[in-house]
């Protein structure tokens, strides 16, 4: 696979933003693309959710490295700052369980008619609401980790977002139906751990291909120690075009 190189965002993740912006209502073409993408999911559901060769197992092994391993030696690949002690203890264990409020949850309507046209990855909540119950948990798989989001709306709707978190052959976040997403850390002068895109791929019968960069969006997470057990998150996805997609913004902790 041909890696692209990435400069680091260059955005503030740190601007808050004060409102949410209105649920969008979706329109009708896009209603019928997403039901076709829903059906075509359907078909290939068991083959999206199958673990890849590197991930194949279940449950813990002792042997394997912990999330914190993957993160240093990452770290390390790319000459940028060690992993602040804080977030080295949270994530130096092979299952974690994290749990808080998402206190902002905003869409756009680009980002809502996005989400809505991807439905069968169940990538990011089609929906702004506030104050949102938040549970965040990682399981060691083999070599790679199984990674859930589990959002709870005050209306008693749920989104749940899974994934798989691996190193091999790059450090990399796999996603149902193939597609995933090449990553890049940084971390910064007062501790903060930056999660950014480093490129999207589609996944066919073994072989990863590389989509444009255009087509793919930025995704930046901020992952901040408030002090030994809390943490906020600040995530972001955003398009040249359309500006910013998606804004979330959390604070967590062990439950």
């Amino acid at each position: 696979m041909t890696h692209a190189s990435c400069s680091g965002p260059q955005m503030n993740l740190r601007t808050h933003i004060d409102a949410a912006w209105s649920s969008a209502a979706p329109y009708l073409g896009a209603r019928r693309v997403s039901a076709w993408l829903l059906r075509l999911g359907q078909r290939v559901a068991e083959r999206g959710r199958r673990p890849t060769p590197a991930a194949a197992g279940a449950g813990s092994d002792a042997a394997a490295p912990t999330v914190a391993t993957v993160l240093q030696r990452a770290l390390a690949q790319q000459h940028s700052q060690p992993l602040h002690p804080d977030i080295a203890r949270r994530f130096d264990q092979h299952a974690m369980i994290f749990a808080g409020t998402m206190q902002q949850v905003c869409c756009s309507l680009p980002g809502a008619l996005l989400a809505l046209l991807l439905r069968p990855l169940h990538l990011l909540p089609a929906r702004c609401a506030r104050d949102v119950a938040f549970v965040f948990r990682i399981e060691a798989r083999g070599a790679a980790f199984h990674k859930e989001r589990l959002y709870r709306f005050a209306d008693g709707g749920t989104f749940v977002f899974r994934s798989l978190f691996a190193a091999d052959p790059c450090l990399h976040e796999q996603f149902p139906l193939g597609l995933g997403m090449a990553l890049r850390l940084e971390a910064q002068q007062d501790g903060a751990l930056l999660f950014a895109d480093d490129g999207y791929f589609v996944q066919v019968m073994g072989r990863r291909w590389r989509l444009p960069a255009w087509l793919g969006a930025r995704f930046e997470l901020l992952h901040k120690s408030i002090d030994a057990d809390r943490f906020q998150v600040l995530l972001r996805v955003s398009h040249p075009l359309f500006g910013t997609l998606f804004y979330q913004r959390g604070e967590f902790a062990p439950p």
